[in-house]
């Protein structure tokens, strides 16, 4: 035998570790968990196998046991020496390694697989657990959908949709309309959708698109055709005509001594027509351009002559003209007008004439279409206002000779006031770009005072100067009178009190 040897009786003596009649049976006596029993075969401790009982298997393990050699044999689904770990081998996005660790297929993550995260997209990344996570102001779940959260009038939510303000629309929601217009609508991106003739942000503008002679614009300014004005373009008025221009809201402003539709009726001084309704008398006004009928004339005259009392004694008649509903006065009647202005309104004349400079000559013709424009500029009253034309004189001076000018002294009233040049001057610059742009072709350039209140202006200066001097010397006299008195005073008083002095030829003080 290999591993033994017999004694002298007979007996068998195996060498160590080894058992059996021929001690052909190995067994490790210093094995860790077990023991050899009297045979050879080897005993081992609980939940441990093999020849030496090196292999341990749990047997109490809960999804799995052990085999007869000691290896683990676990439940569908679980691994490891325990059966401890699980792991679906039927997950749709991965599979099992042979420990029981998942392995998920490209862009998947989870126990099972089954988070979906692009791992590519552009705006975002993929944490340890599958969950995504996007870059600022990027939403969704491959982080594709942005939205400003830096926004003024809205905000993002939780899904990356914008929620914008109350009138705000748009991307960002930088679109402001407003849905409380009252002739249109919003739109779902902000777009303002107008009521049928209604333009601009708020659909405020109206422009009626079925107007005869015109159209509107895209902002609904009103564009009229050729001769034609006003807001809905009715108003017609010859752009060509040779005698006169149309003015912006399509009235007609006629040459001198021109009038009719086409300014083209010669209208002269003097001239008396037959084509009034009335029959009675009709006639040309000369000074504005007219033609009148003598009874409409007589009656608005009577029925609004409310700021002068004419002299109806006089050989000549007053003009009473039934557009201005004024009176004016011929030059030969300048006089009269005169006393009459300074009568009703009680104002000093030196401080009613006023001045003013036109450029170029200007006609006796042109002066009423002045004062009408001018009443109207300084909101004067219908009926509460008038002039009076002191003189009209025309600069030929050297000086002015490139540059002629035509000065025109007058008095003015307006609501029923008589007006000083400083008012009237006033009043003027303060219209000064309206005045500017409705009186024309008259270009008022400055103010001028008239010759005779600049004399009365210096003389009033020398005169004050004078009674200044004469005051001064006044108080100056007065001042030494009370010095002598006092002196005479304190004189009195020293003599009450030392009157023997006189004869000693002393004063004490």
């Amino acid at each position: 035998m290999t591993h033994g040897k017999c004694s002298s009786n007979g007996t068998v003596e195996c060498s160590e570790n080894y058992f059996g009649k021929n001690c052909e049976t190995f067994c490790n006596k210093s094995m860790t968990h077990g023991k050899c029993s009297s045979n050879g075969t080897a005993e081992c401790s609980e939940n441990y196998f093999g020849k030496n009982c090196e292999t341990f298997c749990n047997k109490s393990m809960t999804h799995g046991k052990c085999s007869s050699n000691g290896t683990a044999e676990c439940s569908e689904n679980y691994f490891g020496k325990n059966c401890e770990t699980f792991c679906n081998k039927s997950m749709t996005h991965g599979k099992c390694s042979s420990n029981g660790t998942v392995e998920c297929s490209e862009n998947y993550f989870g126990k099972n697989c089954e988070t979906f995260c692009n791992k590519s997209m552009t705006h975002g990344r993929c944490s340890s657990n599958g969950t995504v996570e996007c870059s600022e102001n990027y939403f969704g779940k491959n982080c594709e959908t942005f939205c400003n959260k830096s926004m003024t009038n809205g905000k993002c939510n939780p899904n990356g949709t914008v929620e914008c303000s109350e009138n705000y629309f748009g991307k960002n929601c930088e679109t402001f309309c407003n849905k409380n217009m009252t002739n249109g609508k919003c739109s779902s991106n902000g777009t303002v959708e107008c009521s049928e003739n209604y333009f601009g942000k708020n659909c405020e503008t109206f422009c009626n698109k079925n107007m005869t002679n015109g159209k509107c614009s895209s902002n609904g300014t009103t564009e009229c055709d050729e001769n034609y004005y006003d807001d809905n373009c009715e108003t017609f008025c010859n752009a060509s005509m040779v005698y006169g221009r149309c003015l912006r809201n399509g009235s007609r402003q006629c040459d001198a001594h021109y009038v009719g539709q086409n300014c083209d009726v010669f209208c002269g001084k003097g001239m008396v027509y037959s084509e009034c309704s009335h029959h009675k008398i009709d006639w040309c006004d000369w000074r504005n351009f007219e033609h009148k009928c003598e009874d409409i004339r007589e009656d608005i005259c009577k029925a609004k002559m409310t700021l002068f009392e004419i002299d109806t004694k006089s050989s000549k008649k007053n003009d009473c003209l039934s557009m201005l509903t004024e009176v004016h006065c011929e030059e030969v009647w300048i006089g009269l007008c005169n006393s009459h202005i300074i009568k009703t309104y009680g104002t000093e004349s030196s401080n009613a004439t006023i001045s003013v400079s036109f450029k170029g000559l200007v006609l006796s013709t042109k002066i009423p279409d002045f004062f009408r424009n001018i009443s109207k500029i300084f909101g004067c009253g219908w009926n509460s206002w008038n002039y009076n034309i002191i003189s009209k004189q025309f600069n030929t001076s050297r000086k002015s000779k490139n540059d002629p000018m035509t000065v025109v002294s007058f008095q003015f009233a307006c609501n029923n006031s008589l007006l000083t040049q400083k008012q009237f001057h006033q009043i003027f610059l303060n219209h000064q770009s309206e005045i500017d742009e409705k009186i024309f072709p008259l270009t008022v350039l400055r103010k001028e005072r008239s010759k005779s209140k600049n004399i009365q202006e210096d003389l009033l200066s020398k005169h004050w100067r004078r009674v200044a001097a004469i005051l001064g010397a006044i108080n100056i006299a007065l001042i030494i009178v009370l010095v002598a008195e006092i002196g005479k005073a304190k004189y009195r008083k020293l003599m009450q009190v030392n009157p023997d002095s006189e004869n000693e030829g002393e004063l004490r003080f």
